[in-house]
């Protein structure tokens, strides 16, 4: 079958490589916000995790580009007009999901 653990520690590894860099990179804030807020949004839109996963990267990257873009157009903080943009999709998904319950 599938070597379960190899893959698990596989992920733990390179998690932890990416918050390491990013932290010296980017700062706390983002980091977390990047790794919680595109998953947390996308598993309001959906429960199949087929679909989970490439959407939480798809909002992921949208965030950024479109953070970076505006705060390249209004002259702010990346990081804080990416965590901005993060959330105004996660506030949009979170009153969608509950629209719909």
């Amino acid at each position: 079958g599938v070597p379960v653990d190899r893959l698990y520690f596989g992920l733990l590894i390179l998690l932890a490589v990416t918050i390491a860099l990013g932290m010296q990179l980017v700062g706390a804030i983002l980091v977390t916000a990047l790794l919680l807020m595109p998953g947390a949004t996308a598993r309001l839109l959906t429960s199949n995790i087929m679909v989970l996963i490439p959407l939480s990267i798809g909002i992921g990257v949208l965030g950024v580009v479109i953070g970076l873009t505006l705060a390249y157009l209004a002259d702010v903080s990346p990081g804080a007009s990416i965590v901005l943009v993060l959330f105004v999709v996660f506030l949009a998904a979170f009153v969608t999901a509950g629209q719909r319950k």
